[in-house]
């Protein structure tokens, strides 16, 4: 999912940070409580794939990301 060149750290509670330079993607996840009983959040997975994907979307031109047959998402 990422490129070999990127970085990161996971901390307490499930919060994960990374940056990956070949889809162009800075990543950064705070939980406010702690899983019980602790470890990763299972969450991240699927934002983490969702954020790459989009940004890798984003690079080949393709536009913003869809909903499912829906309009395009925007900030």
């Amino acid at each position: 999912m990422l490129s070999g060149s990127a970085s990161g750290h996971s901390g307490a509670a499930g919060s994960q940070a990374f940056a990956d330079p070949e889809p162009g993607v800075a990543y950064g996840y705070t939980r406010r409580r702690y899983a019980y009983p602790g470890g990763e959040a299972p969450e991240n997975t699927r934002l983490v794939e969702a954020v790459v994907r989009a940004a890798r979307g984003a690079r080949r031109g393709l536009g913003p990301p869809r909903r499912p047959g829906g309009p395009a998402l925007t900030p």
